[in-house]
This record gives C-alpha cells, structure tokens and sequence, in this order.
C-alpha cells in the first residue's frame, strides 16, 4: 500500500475516496483487464461502485463513499460488540459471495478497517476492490480480525468467542469462505438473509433480486439453495423448483445426523473459549480503587449543559448555541453517535469532530461531510484535520458559529 496515494474529494452530490498509482508501481492495474472491465460496468452487491480518471498523466480511481464512514472511524470511540460482528462478517461473505458470481477473485480486496466503509447506523458494508492487483498487504482475511478484536468489547464473552474463533480459522492456510460461514451458522440462532443484486449493463438498471437464506442455527428445517441461472433472467417452472426443494431437503436431512457429533464438539470448544476468556480477564484486569474511579469519570462526560467550559455560539439567533462539555465532541444529525444533533437535511448524519489534547489545544475535522465544514472563511477538505482557536467561525454546511469560553 505504500506506493498507493489515497486522498478524499467532494463534488455537490457526492463524496469520494480516491487511489491513484506510482507510475513506477508493479501493482499498476491494466484498464484492459476483465476484472477491471467487469468492475465498470456492473453494480456488484457489497463492492463500491468507481470510476476511471487521467489527471496528470497517471490512472485515479474514484471511489463513491457517499453518506458512508470508514469502519475505523465508526468505531473510534466506541468497542465492536457481537451484533456489530456479525454484520461485518456477513457483509464481507455477501460481497465475496457476489463477485464468485462475475468471476472476480478476492485478491484484490483491501480488507482494512480505513479502507471498508458502511452506514453508521445499520453497519451496511460496502468493500474496497483494487481490480487486476495481487497479493496486497491490507487483502488478509486475519489481519482485518486483528484489527476488530483490538476494537473488542472485552465484557461481551460471547462476541470475544466468536471474534477469536473467527480469527483462528482466518489464520489457516487452507481457509475459505465456508468455514467462516460454518462458525456462524453454528454460532447464531437468527436465520439471516442476504439480499444479491446484478446490474443490467445494457440498460444501466439495477436486475433481479435473489434472496439467499444462510442456514444458521441447529433448528432449521431445511435450505433453499441458490440458483445462479435466475441471475441472467432465466425463469424456471414451479414443478422443477419444488422438485428440487424436496431433493435438497432428503439431503439435508441425511447430514443432519453427522453434523449433530460436530455441534457437540463446537460446543466444547466454545467452552473452552469462554473459560480461556474467564481465565485470563480475572488474571489481567484489577479492581483497583483507582479503576473503579475511572469507570466513574466515564460518566462525567455526561455533565449538565450548564457545566460547559466551551460553546459554538449561534451567530443565528433562532438556532441553539452548541455547548461543548467534553472532547471529542461529534456533530452532526445520527442519534446515539453524535454529541449533538442539528436536526437539518444540509447537515450530514456524522459532520464535524472538535478535539482538544493536554495542552488545551483545538482542532476540528470535517467527518466526510456532503456540504462540508469551514472555518474561518475556509473549505476544509475531506477528512481535513485543523487547528481551532477562540474566536474562529466555523460554518456547518449553512449555519454559522463562533468558538468561544464560557
């Protein structure tokens, strides 16, 4: 990835991260290519749509990251729970799930929390696919575990069982995307369902939709297995289709006695999981008097408005100052993320951060706004990270503030 230069750029409608290539770089893709070709003129389920620009001479992918944050930046200032897991794993089995579907092989995946985006609230992930390049560092299945049990939730037992199995079984040389699938069928008890979309590209329209019911769970009935022919529009009779259903049933039904010895012995395992949890979280975390006031100041973020030392003061009288009473501080209009909610469609769900370190110095970023962040007068750019001092104006998206002491 160093010969990769990332930047972020925003136009009136959308926000974009964009990768260009060293012209000296090996891992330059050919525009020629059938990845690249199949990329471009399809709308892939779980991969981000981009685009291909010359600008100096060199190849720039623009990749749409509208509305989106990086999962680095989701989880920033808060921990991966097991619900958030299970969402990410899911998503990345149905975009790999979807490009078997065109022939696009997984190398070229950048499986890295900076580089894997989704909405904030439902955690839908869409994957970054470098067409036509190999072998990338950040493409390891066990190296994106290592990143989210780093962001683990350390007093969730059952997401830490299911993080660590997953990592285990990433770290197998022979590992494939049903062995992952394997885990969290037996892990959860919800059936799932995922939803593959294949664009038209003669006429730029969004095809058929296949739901694809993943087997989870020891009670399930039976399985409906998924037809691939029904992606190019191919209809089949109802007869054939029952036909099959009761076809693939007998056959569930004959394994569902040797999977019951496998159930068993995952269960042991998860057991040993746990305990190994219980073991070395009583051995290596303490209860100490000093802990337990940690743990209390954690509440304190949550101060009266009044208590506020810092203010965003409206220079619109019908709009509310904004009262900072911690840092970081998060603006925008996502409840439960933000800090404070400005209740405009001009404004985006995650818009601005304003931190302060020890030496009570200010900085703001612009969080991937669509109508952006300025200061002072200034366009910061996507992603931007500026110095704030007393007194400067900071405009979100239309609304004006000055950032004073209370």
């Amino acid at each position: 990835m160093n010969q990769l230069k990332i930047e972020y750029k925003r136009d009136l409608k959308s926000n974009y991260m964009l990768i260009s290539f060293d012209n000296k770089s090996e891992e330059k893709p050919d525009t020629d290519e059938y990845e690249f070709k199949m990329l471009e003129n399809n709308y892939i389920s779980g991969l981000m749509k981009f685009r291909l620009s010359k600008e100096d001479e060199k190849d720039v992918l623009y990749y749409d990251i509208t509305s989106r944050q990086a999962l680095s930046k989701i989880f920033e200032h808060k921990q991966i729970g097991l619900e958030d897991i299970k969402k990410i794993v899911f998503g990345i089995i149905r975009a790999i799930s979807n490009m078997d579907r065109f022939l696009l092989g997984s190398d070229g995946l950048l499986l890295n929390t900076d580089y894997i985006y989704a909405d904030p609230e439902s955690l839908d992930l869409v994957l970054c696919y470098l067409p036509c390049v190999k072998d990338m560092s950040t493409g390891k299945l066990s190296d994106l575990f290592a990143q989210i049990l780093s962001k683990l939730n350390q007093n969730d037992h059952d997401g830490v069982v299911l993080a660590y199995s997953l990592y285990q079984e990433s770290l197998k040389d022979n590992c494939v995307l049903d062995d992952l699938l394997n885990i969290m069928n037996k892990y959860n008890n919800i059936k799932k369902e995922t939803v593959l979309r294949v664009a038209d590209a003669n006429q730029g329209k969004e095809g058929r939709y296949e739901k694809v019911e993943l087997l989870e769970g020891k009670k399930q009935d039976k399985a409906e297995l998924f037809n691939i022919k029904s992606l190019f529009g191919m209809k089949k009779e109802k007869v054939e289709i029952k036909s099959k259903m009761q076809k693939d049933k007998k056959i569930y039904k004959a394994k569902k006695r040797e999977e019951i010895a496998s159930d068993e012995e995952y269960d042991e395992e998860k057991n040993e999981w746990s305990k190994l949890f219980k073991d070395s979280e009583n051995v290596e975390r303490r209860d100490t008097d000093e802990e337990k006031e940690y743990r209390h100041t954690v509440l304190l973020s949550e101060q009266p408005e009044n208590k506020a030392d810092y203010i965003l003061k409206s220079s619109d009288r019908s709009v509310e100052d904004i009262k900072l009473s911690y840092f970081p501080f998060i603006i925008g209009k996502q409840e439960r993320i933000c800090d404070y909610i400005i209740k405009s469609d001009m404004v985006s769900r995650l818009h601005l951060r304003i931190d302060k370190d020890r030496g009570e110095k200010f900085s703001i970023r612009d969080l991937n706004s669509l109508n952006g962040t300025k200061l002072e007068g200034r366009l910061l750019d996507n992603e931007e990270v500026a110095e704030l001092s007393i007194g400067n104006e900071v405009e979100i998206a239309n609304l004006r503030y000055v950032f004073a002491k209370v």
